[in-house]
Order: structure tokens, then C-alpha cells, then sequence
């Protein structure tokens, strides 16, 4: 990977990867947000910094087509012998996330600073660039899970195609 990426996988503290600088604070700022549980951490940090530039701040989460592939095995195991229609369970698995995402926004919310909640499928980097893009974010705040074995190579490359597609800063 590049250097960027490098030094995202072996710092030890955040990391502000800027290709293009800035001549103003953060006005819009976005948290895409999984449910490891680094994703309160990475929330409470963008709220921080919400708060201290008076910017909005957007969690997201992607509901990806993994998770749709889960709800499907799962119902297939229960003895469903007709085919079972995706689109109720695609609406299940969103609304149980943005229940989630909701209480996971109102966690530590003793700032006067409210996060707006977004529940979107699709495929998490391409839904994280495109909100982002549609957003006019102008700071995505992101979280970095470990960086060993299957995990990388699944949920890591997902942070590192982020860094390389995002249109503004990234902090990780």
C-alpha cells in the first residue's frame, strides 16, 4: 500500500490524511460507523470536534450486502421451503440498524451537539464516498480496526478505500 495507508495501519494516535489543504474549519463532518466496538470511540471524537467547530455531524452506516447474505442463511435454516422475499428482510436489517445506529448517536450525547443518523445499503466504501460526496462533507471521521490476518483484508481495505477515494480530509 502507499505511505498514507502505512502510516494509518501502525500509528499508535489519530491520523489527518489532507490531500487538498483547507482555509476553513470543518462545517459538515461524517462518521461512517460499523458495529465494532471502536465505533462509539470514533463517534465521541466527532462530536468533540463538532462541537469545538460548530460543525453538523452524520453517522453512517452501510448495510451491506454481507449482512444480507447473514439475514438469508439464517431464515434458510428455520425450514423456509418457499423462496423468501429479500425486500423485507433487506427493510428488517435497516430498520435494526438504524435502531442501533440512534442509540449508539444518543450514547454520551451531554453536548449540545445532536448527530444526524443515516442507514443506507449497498457497498460501505462506495455508500461512504458517495454520502460524502452528496453531503458536501468536508471531514470524514473514521475508525481503524486491527490490522492482523482476515480482518484486514475484509474490513481494512474498506478504511483504505476511503483513503484513497475521498473527497475531502480523513481522520483516522
Amino acid at each position: 500500500g502507499s505511505t498514507a495507508e502505512h502510516l494509518v495501519r501502525e500509528a499508535r494516535v489519530p491520523v489527518l490524511l489532507v490531500a487538498a489543504p483547507r482555509d476553513r474549519a470543518p462545517e459538515r463532518i461524517l462518521v461512517p460507523v460499523d458495529q465494532s466496538d471502536i465505533s462509539a470511540h470514533v463517534l465521541r471524537t466527532a462530536r468533540s470536534l463538532g462541537v469545538r467547530f460548530g460543525a453538523d455531524v452524520t453517522a453512517l452506516h452501510v448495510v451491506g450486502s454481507g449482512v444480507m447474505t447473514q439475514v438469508l442463511a439464517a431464515a434458510s435454516t428455520l425450514g423456509a421451503t418457499p423462496p423468501i422475499p429479500q425486500e423485507p428482510l433487506r427493510i428488517d436489517a435497516q430498520t435494526r440498524a438504524g435502531e442501533w445506529l440512534a442509540r449508539l448517536a444518543s450514547t454520551g450525547a451531554d453536548t449540545e451537539l445532536a448527530v444526524d443518523t443515516e442507514v443506507v445499503p449497498g457497498q460501505p466504501t462506495h455508500e461512504i464516498v458517495a454520502f460524502a460526496e452528496r453531503s458536501q462533507a468536508d471531514l470524514i471521521v473514521i475508525g481503524r480496526i486491527g490490522t492482523g490476518g482476515l480482518r484486514r483484508a475484509v474490513l481494512g481495505s474498506v478504511l483504505d478505500a476511503v483513503l484513497r477515494q475521498a473527497p475531502c480530509p480523513v481522520l483516522v
